[in-house]
């Protein structure tokens, strides 16, 4: 049974600028928020990057600190019904061009 993730069509939309006001003063920026429907059921991927990346790559500690920064969010926003795994990470050396 499919169910929506989301309460209103631009649910996804302010989620993202809610995350990016949460990450920006960390250093980060938020590349995407992009939902997803496996067999597990439901994803939120987040892809963030540094500010200014020059040599520096994201790590899992960054990951990290991005998802503690914003899991109290997650759990207390009325944006999304029902289950997800959310899951934070770089966009990768190749990266779709975004922003």
């Amino acid at each position: 049974m499919k169910t929506n993730l989301f309460k209103t069509k631009t649910a996804l939309h302010q989620l993202e600028h809610e995350v990016e006001a949460i990450l920006l003063p960390l250093g980060y920026e938020v590349i995407a928020l992009e939902p997803s429907l496996g067999l597990e059921g439901h994803k939120l991927i987040l892809y963030i990057d540094f500010l200014n990346p020059s040599e520096q790559h994201i790590s899992l500690e960054d990951c990290i600190t991005a998802n503690r920064a914003i899991d109290t969010f997650f759990e207390n926003t009325d944006l999304i019904s029902g289950s997800y795994t959310l899951e934070v990470s770089s966009p990768g050396i190749e990266r779709p061009l975004r922003k």
